[in-house]
């Protein structure tokens, strides 16, 4: 357990506020990639099912359906195991997303769990 000296501490408040910042930093970027490249995305996975299915749904969602599908999209590339078999994306189509989309994507997982991650070691 830890004492009462460290909840009062400036330790403790930077090690509990930065998951705030980590948490901004998330949406920012994840608002940047949104408007900036889910296009490029998109065309980049012409095969996918779930994208035929639900592109025009939710990029007509306003700022949560970008989000939605670049959220998704992300998944798409990080876990394509599970959406092959899924159905939801075809395997040709991953390999040839280009390479500065699937850094960014990775950039964008990164941060999404290392704010999780953070947010859970912080509150313990």
């Amino acid at each position: 357990m830890m004492g009462e000296n460290f909840w009062s501490s400036w330790t403790a408040f930077w090690l509990a506020g930065s998951t705030f910042v980590l948490d901004f930093l998330f949406l920012a970027f994840n608002f940047y990639l949104s408007r900036r490249y889910l296009d490029a995305m998109i065309e980049a996975l012409p095969n996918s099912r779930y994208l035929y299915l639900w592109e025009t749904y939710w990029k007509n969602f306003g700022w949560f359906g970008r989000f939605w599908l670049m959220n998704k999209i992300a998944a798409m590339v990080v876990w394509p195991s599970t959406h092959i078999r899924w159905g939801n994306v075809d395997l040709i189509d991953l390999q040839n997303i280009p390479p500065h989309l699937k850094r960014l994507i990775r950039i964008h997982s990164i941060l999404l769990y290392g704010a999780g991650i953070w947010m859970l070691v912080s509150t313990r």
